[in-house]
């Protein structure tokens, strides 16, 4: 099989095993406030339910693993390169956030479009992590571009979620985290086209933490508390790497700050 060719089967069978776990959430009741029945929110309730979305999101990693088996750059997998785990984290995120999204939703019509949206995010997901396996990420600017943004994305999703609920400062900061953690492992090893450095990762995690805290008593909306979240994400996503290659400072610092001056204004005008 080509590299650039999707192994169809495998793929069919793992999007409609992620799609099926993901309509089982339609049956369970959902957890909402009074009044934001419409809204994406966080309930900080647990119950026998709440393992549903860590179980569809566990059934994407395995599933991915399972297409990527058919990438003829499996081999180089023994030798460490490119790190298998790296390919996994967009899918297991994506899927996880979905599913606590739309574990929350009131059962409208929206709900269904959401989750049709989400899951051709997924497919778009595994599609181009498939062809960015091996070294010549070169090779696949587009595939790597859509899964930075993608990424980015669902990162603003769960934010939004989570903080348009009642979530406790105590759970919410380590889902932050995490997400955090997650999107700058994976986009930072896309940018470098390697292993992103693991302390990079855990400082920017931190700053991304922190900043959630301090915002938490802010008087900001939903909306505004993820751009801001996000866009200090991305914008350390991006000069991490190009510190980590040696570019420029000085061209490090025009596109973080473009980006922070863009979020500024985004902010301002969402009011």
């Amino acid at each position: 099989m080509d590299k650039q060719e999707l192994p169809l089967d495998r793929f069919s069978i793992v999007l409609a095993s992620v799609s099926l776990g993901l309509v089982l959430e339609y049956l369970i009741p959902a957890s909402i406030v009074p009044g934001l029945d419409s809204r994406l929110i966080f309930s900080p309730n647990w119950d026998a339910y709440s393992i549903l979305p860590v179980f569809t999101a566990i059934l994407a990693g395995v599933g991915s693993h399972w297409i990527y088996r058919a990438n003829p750059e499996h081999a180089n997998w023994q030798k460490g390169e490119p790190r298998l785990i790296y390919h996994l984290l967009l899918p297991f995120f994506t899927v996880l956030t979905l599913a606590v999204v739309l574990r929350q939703m009131a059962r409208t019509p929206l709900w269904w479009l959401i989750l049709g949206l989400g899951i051709f995010l997924f497919g778009l997901i595994l599609a181009a992590e498939y062809l960015s396996l091996g070294n010549d990420y070169q090779k696949q600017p587009t595939a790597v571009i859509a899964l930075i943004a993608i990424a980015h994305a669902f990162f603003l999703v769960l934010t939004i979620a989570l903080r348009t609920g009642s979530a406790r400062l105590y759970l919410l900061l380590p889902l932050v985290a995490g997400a955090a953690a997650f999107v700058s492992l994976r986009t930072i090893s896309l940018r470098l086209q390697r292993t992103a450095p693991p302390v990079w990762t855990l400082v920017l995690s931190l700053l991304v933490t922190e900043l959630a805290a301090v915002l938490y008593y802010i008087f900001l909306s939903p909306v505004q508390y993820g751009l801001i979240l996000t866009g200090v994400l991305f914008a350390g996503n991006a000069f991490v790497a190009a510190e980590v290659q040696g570019e420029k400072k000085k061209t490090a610092l025009i596109e973080m700050g473009a980006v922070l001056a863009a979020l500024v204004l985004i902010v301002i005008f969402s009011r």
